[in-house]
This record gives C-alpha cells, sequence and structure tokens, in this order.
C-alpha cells in the first residue's frame, strides 16, 4: 500500500483588501453535518466539498459508491477511488473580487514522506476540458449591455519541482499562480472554483492538508498613459530596482469600452528618437518577474512618424521573467519582430493560452534553454516565414501544441525555419502535439548544425510535418561585431576567410536589398547600411565556393 500525504496552501493577491477583511469565513476545518457519497454522516468544511463522479469529470454524477472524510485542514482520501480524479469544490458562496487587483492563487510547499510524486499527469483519460490534474475559477463580470453577467475561465495545471531537505523529499507546487487580473469595470465575483487531484498509480490511500486561503498584494500598472515610466537607457526596461523580491506586471486594457473581440487595445511602444524613421524598439523583462496582459490586450509599435500603416518593430528581450500566459493572453510577434529568450519561463493556463510567430518574425532561445508548454497546454503557432535560433547548447523542450500556420497570402509552399547550432537540442513531451493547419503548405524545416533532434513522441503523421536537413558543423563562420546596428550605420564584422568575398543583404522574406564585392586586402568589413529601415537582416557571404549566413538587426 502506498501511503501519501500532500500539504497545500491556497492564496489570493490582492492590492486593495486585507486577507481576513474577504476570506474571513473560509476554511478548510470541517464544521458542518453532511453525507459522503456513500450515505455515511461526515463532517466538512462550510464552503468546501470533496467528491468522485461517475464519469469523472468536475460537473458529472457524483458516485454514490465513495466517501470522503475531511480532518482539521484538509482530507482522508482512503474511502475514495485514486485510479480515478478527486475534486474539491468551493459552495453556497459567492463573493467579490476587489476593483483593481491582481488574483493570483498561489500553492505552498507539500512533501510525501516516501518520496513518490502524487499527482500523475500520465492518465490523460480524465484530461477533461483541457484540464488534467490542476485548478479551474469562473469568474462573473457585467456584461457588454449591464444586464447580465460574461463567464471568465480561467485554467493552471500542477506543477511539480522535487528537491531535497533534510527531513525527506520536496515537492513543490510551483505551477498553480494562476494570473488573474481584474479588468476596469466592477463587480467581479468568484462563482466557482474546483480543484482536481489526481493520483500515481498504484497509490491507495492519501492524507491531503489544504492549509488556507490568503493573500499577496502589490502590482505594477502598465498602460499606454504610464509606458514613460519603463523608459531605460537602450529601451524599455520593465524592472523595479529598488523592490525587494520579484514584481509583478499586467499589461491593461485601456482602449475604451468593454473588452471583446471586437474592442482589443494594444500597448504601443515607441521609439526615443527619429520618429519618423521605423525602429526596432528593445522591450526588456526583468528578471524573477512576472508579466500578464488584461484579456483582450496585445503589443504593437507605435506608428512611424507621417505614415498611416507603418508601425516601427518590437525586439523583446527576456532576462529572467515568467510570462504568465493565461486563457486570454496571446504573444503575437509580429513580421519584422523578434523575440530573445535569453533565460526565464513560460507560464500557460489553459488549452487558448498561445504565442505565435508571423512571417518574417525571430525567435532566439539561448543556451539557457525554454520548456515551452505544460503537459500539453500552450499552443505555438508558427506561420510559414518564421524563423528560430537554437543557439549553441540550447534546449527547445516542447511540452504543448504546435500549430503551423499558412498566410492565406502566400500562393506557394513557404516553411517556418528553425535552426540548432552546435550542442542544441529539439524534444518532445509525451504530450506534446503538432497540428498542420496549413494543408500542406507549410513544414518546420530544422537545419541541424550539429544539435541534437527527438522525435519520438510524435506520431508518424506528426513527423511528417516536420523536415531535418543536417549540415556540417561550421568551423568557419563570420563574425559580427556589434549586433544590433543603428540605423544609417555600419555593420562591422570578420570574414571567415581572407581574400574577396561577395556580400549579400537581404530582409526578412529574403529579398535582395544590398550586393557589394569587398575584402580583398583584409578580413575585417566595414557596411554601410544607410537607406535600410529597420527591421530583421541576412547577412550573406561568398567565398570561394563557401557561403556563410548570420541574422542581424537595424534598430
Amino acid at each position: 500500500m502506498k501511503l501519501s500525504f500532500l500539504s497545500l496552501l491556497v492564496a489570493f493577491a490582492s492590492s486593495v483588501i486585507a486577507q481576513d477583511d474577504i476570506f474571513e469565513n473560509i476554511s478548510f476545518n470541517p464544521s458542518v453535518e453532511d453525507t459522503c457519497g456513500a450515505g455515511n454522516n461526515i463532517l466538512r468544511p462550510e464552503h468546501f466539498i470533496a467528491y468522485q463522479t461517475l464519469d469523472n469529470t468536475q460537473d458529472g454524477e457524483i458516485d454514490p459508491t465513495t466517501c470522503i472524510q475531511w480532518i482539521d485542514g484538509g482530507l482522508e482520501l482512503s474511502g475514495a477511488d485514486l485510479t480515478r480524479p478527486v475534486f474539491v469544490r468551493l459552495v453556497d458562496i459567492e463573493f467579490e473580487i476587489p476593483y483593481a487587483s491582481y488574483t493570483m492563487f498561489s500553492f505552498g510547499e507539500s512533501w510525501d514522506l516516501e518520496g513518490v510524486p502524487l499527482i500523475d499527469f500520465g492518465n490523460q483519460d480524465y484530461c477533461s476540458n483541457g484540464l488534467c490534474c490542476g485548478m479551474e475559477i469562473e469568474i462573473q463580470i457585467p456584461s457588454e449591455d449591464g444586464v447580465g453577467f460574461n463567464t471568465r475561465i480561467w485554467q493552471q495545471e500542477f506543477a511539480l519541482m522535487p528537491s531535497t531537505i533534510d527531513t525527506g523529499p520536496l515537492t513543490i507546487f510551483a505551477g498553480i499562480a494562476m494570473c488573474i487580473p481584474t479588468e476596469s469595470f466592477q463587480p467581479h465575483t468568484l462563482a466557482d472554483l474546483v480543484m482536481k487531484f489526481m493520483f500515481e498509480e498504484g497509490s491507495e490511500t492519501a492524507i491531503l492538508d489544504l492549509f488556507k486561503i490568503g493573500t499577496r498584494d502589490e502590482f505594477s500598472e502598465v498602460s499606454n498613459g504610464s509606458l514613460d515610466w519603463w523608459e531605460g537607457p537602450v529601451g524599455f526596461e520593465f524592472q523595479d530596482y529598488t523592490a525587494e523580491g520579484s514584481t509583478d506586471y499586467i499589461f491593461f486594457h485601456d482602449a475604451g469600452g468593454y473588452p471583446s473581440e471586437n474592442n482589443l487595445s494594444y500597448i504601443d511602444f515607441y521609439p526615443f528618437e527619429n520618429a519618423s524613421t521605423q525602429q526596432s524598439i528593445e522591450v526588456y523583462f526583468g528578471e524573477l518577474d512576472t508579466y500578464t496582459m488584461h484579456p483582450f490586450t496585445f503589443f504593437r509599435g507605435e506608428l512611424v512618424e507621417g505614415e498611416e500603416t507603418l508601425r516601427h518593430n518590437l525586439n523583446v528581450i527576456n532576462e529572467g521573467a515568467t510570462i504568465c500566459f493565461n486563457g486570454y493572453f496571446e504573444l503575437i510577434i509580429q513580421k519584422g519582430w523578434s523575440y530573445e529568450h535569453r533565460s526565464g519561463e513560460f507560464d500557460f493556463q489553459g488549452g487558448r493560452a498561445c504565442m505565435q510567430l508571423n512571417g518574417g518574425s525571430h525567435m532566439l532561445i539561448s543556451e539557457n534553454g525554454l520548456r515551452y508548454g505544460q503537459v500539453g497546454q500552450g499552443m505555438f503557432a508558427l506561420h510559414g516565414g518564421s524563423n528560430i535560433l537554437l543557439e549553441p547548447n540550447a534546449h527547445l523542450y516542447f511540452d504543448g501544441k504546435m500549430l503551423l500556420v499558412h498566410h492565406e497570402l502566400d500562393t506557394e509552399f513557404v516553411p517556418a525555419v528553425m535552426t540548432l547550432k552546435e550542442g542544441a537540442k529539439l524534444s518532445f513531451s509525451e504530450f506534446a502535439k503538432l497540428e498542420d493547419l496549413s494543408e500542406g503548405q507549410t513544414k518546420l524545416l530544422v537545419y541541424n548544425q550539429g544539435g541534437t533532434i527527438d522525435l519520438t513522441n510524435l506520431t508518424a503523421e506528426e513527423r511528417a510535418s516536420i523536415e531535418i536537413v543536417n549540415e556540417e558543423v561550421e568551423t568557419k563562420h563570420i563574425t559580427l561585431l556589434g549586433n544590433p546596428v543603428a540605423a544609417d550605420g555600419a555593420l562591422n564584422f570578420l570574414l571567415f576567410e581572407s581574400g574577396e568575398a561577395l556580400v549579400r543583404v537581404l530582409d526578412a522574406n529574403g529579398k535582395l536589398m544590398l550586393e557589394t564585392e569587398m575584402g580583398a586586402d583584409s578580413p575585417l568589413i566595414k557596411l554601410q547600411l544607410k537607406g535600410l529601415p529597420a527591421g530583421a537582416y541576412l547577412l550573406q557571404v561568398k567565398q570561394q565556393a563557401e557561403i556563410r549566413t548570420e541574422r542581424f538587426v537595424i534598430n
């Protein structure tokens, strides 16, 4: 028999009202007489029930053969069938979440005395509505006409990170940080909260300790009116150097009116100078901080001065932050933009959470690597013409759903391109999926330059959407001396060998922008870029019969 012990802390974060004002009547201690599914008399907390269902879904008919006993602060699960999900639900209470608060449900530490992980992500049979093992919350908000209510549904899986302490193995629920920002109207009512637990195969009983509901506070509101607060020497730097620990940032919907697909809001980033010339604006996400957005809110560059449609490009740089993709947050990297993942993590909450790389956009993953997705949640839409570079020793561990997308204006086959440098690795988890939405007009073309590719967990049909080109590891390469390059400046670089060279510059769509012969006397090249607009480019150098390429950016 496997006897497991699990402890759990549930927390709300609010910047307005203290913990006791909101949650003083909510406790996990049993105080109300009730009967369980099997008909036995039990005591349970006033506002929580624990149950199993006949169809193993949270809203199914309660199973009359199981009986879950409450103890002080939690559950004793010997009467449950631990081969199936156990649910804990908030009942007989609704309460309003304070306006302008950042609500976050955070789970604290727990330990399994036998060192066996209690939560089992592997049983996909019970992953109904996109949730395998975690928490779902319903928030009621006023409808657009103000007469009724609309419901925002937020989800998050549990995530386990084992470590070691003197008293035994520790299991930390790091993944339950539900990014639920209240929007710019009232009221917001917590209408439903369901926790779903699945247990390791072979477990027969468990103790589940649920400590309390608490609060956190303080977040930084970001809107168009407050962007100037984060102007830094080289771009927008979202990091509070005066704060202790981490900071939570929320990008606010400030378009006015009701947030919806028909009323989107944009955070418009602007250049600090030369606004009449298209530039690449750098946006830095600081180390240890957390970032999320209001529903129907997006990034974009401000209009170039004097233009009606041309906008500045963005270069989003993650230096160690957690980007919290709630179910209403979609990060779209547009044509000419780039995303650099130097460190940090993506936290995906719900099946709709998504990042999208449009054609002509670029993504770079450093040697610190990236886990994309969480037990099947988190979509990654790759358009034909998008580019991903895995730097030496970088690891892209894909644990979500990859979508291959073909733009309706593309009349020919256009692949999404990924390049693996020496020591880099691309792998897919057992929960990963790959879906071709392009009807064969897009593939993932992987140039392997000394890396490792593991497609074991993909089906034959999914693997058919990936084409691998194994290239020799480059011992000769171009060395860029300064990247990005200032507008109307020069790109300095070293040729990969002495002698004459044919030098070409291509834009993000492969259009030839510049061609010249250089380098007869010195391998050091200074290439003038005057007249080229801001954006991402490809430097192509041909010497003898060999061609080398490097990407660079003009600010």
